[in-house]
């Protein structure tokens, strides 16, 4: 890469930070979107996942006193199986494949309605979506 394109995505990494950081939202697909257009579909996941390893244990240090465990935990029980699977798996489809599920995940990302529904009385389902999430995210990134 020459230093233009390493600039290049520097000052989109920084913008997309921004974003997040004032909206709260949308910083980590904007940045994965960046990282698709110079970088191939699994070295931009790997990207992705390094970047959101960091800001999420940073977020955790930051408000570790305010998490919600008893929610936290059973969402975490099943993350490293479903990612585990997801990396097995992601490795078999063709690139071009990937770029088209990874598009079509961002779009609809995008175009998902913002509820705010509140969690089941249950964490029960936090099992099987902690599992859903970090498969998916081996394969489409986000």
């Amino acid at each position: 890469m020459d230093p233009t394109q390493i600039a290049l995505i520097a000052l989109f990494a920084s913008l997309a930070g921004w974003i997040n950081a004032i909206a709260g939202v949308a910083g980590g697909v904007l940045l994965f979107a960046g990282l698709n257009l110079y970088f191939s579909p699994i070295e931009a996941i790997a990207l992705h996942g390094v970047a959101g390893f960091f800001s999420n244990a940073l977020r955790v240090a930051i408000y570790r006193r305010n998490i919600n465990w008893s929610i936290a935990l059973p969402y975490l029980c099943f993350v490293i199986p479903g990612g585990y699977l997801g990396i097995q798996l992601v490795d078999d489809f063709p690139q071009r494949g990937l770029k088209i599920a990874i598009g079509l995940f961002i779009i609809a990302f995008a175009l998902m309605p913002n509820t705010k529904k509140p969690l089941p009385p249950s964490p029960w389902f936090l099992y099987p979506l902690g599992f859903v999430s970090s498969f998916l995210s081996m394969i489409v990134g986000i």
